[in-house]
Parts: C-alpha cells; structure tokens; sequence
C-alpha cells in the first residue's frame, strides 16, 4: 500500500509516514531540527492540519488517526484510531493523548494528572458542553 501526498503537502525533517497515509493538500508534518514524526499506517492529515515535533524531541502518533481540516498537533504519542476534530489543539504538554478510538473535538481541553507510580502528567480529555 502506498502513501499519497499532494503537491501543496509540506512534509519537513525527519519523518516517517505509514502504508496508507493520505496527506491531504497544504497539510503541514514537520520535524525540526533533531526531531522525528512517525504516522502509523492509514492515517488522514486534512487541509490545514499542522503536526509538528519540537527541537530535539519525538512524536509517534498510532494507526488509522484522522486529523480534521485546521488541526494543529504538537503532542509526544497518539494512540490509534482517533479523530481530532475541525481546529482541534493538542500542545506538547500532552504527554500521551487519545488513548484509542477517542473523538476530539474544538470543545474539549485536557485535564493533566499526575500518575503517582511514575510521576508523569498525563491528559484526560473533557467535553465541554454549550447550552
């Protein structure tokens, strides 16, 4: 199975796409300098999407994820088969993020916790309801 990007897709550094990726047109993955992005396979980048790994760090996000049109994701891990909403942020404070099979949408935030065997910080996500 092969990968398909556009012509307008930016894929920048060290990054490495899955069997079955689709990368729809100005769709951004970016690894800066020092840094790695891995897709699993079957994942979809929408227009506008943004999934960027930081200097010197690493990013792998799990199969079959959807990223909506306008997303921007700078998280550590993803796991596999989320979607991430229209406009959706997900910053690098979220260590590991939708576990699986999570829908993430503009009108969630994470919650962090700290886990107290490892003392890591890890995200819940939280659905706000507008009335």
């Amino acid at each position: 199975m092969s990968v398909v990007t556009c012509k307008s897709t930016e894929v920048t550094g060290a990054v490495i796409l899955g069997a079955g990726c689709v990368l729809h047109p100005t769709a951004r993955v970016v690894a800066a300098d020092g840094a790695s992005v891995t897709l699993g396979p079957g994942c979809i980048v929408e227009e506008l999407c943004v999934i960027e790994a930081g200097p010197g760090g690493s990013m792998v996000i799990g199969a079959g994820n959807l990223f909506q049109v306008g997303c921007r994701v700078r998280a550590v891990a993803v796991g596999d088969y989320n979607v991430f909403g229209a406009k959706v942020r997900a910053e690098p404070a979220c260590i590991r993020l939708a576990h699986s099979q999570d829908i993430i949408t503009d009108r969630c935030f994470p919650i962090f916790t700290r886990t107290r065997s490892t003392h890591d910080w890890r995200a819940a996500w939280v659905r706000v309801l507008l009335l």
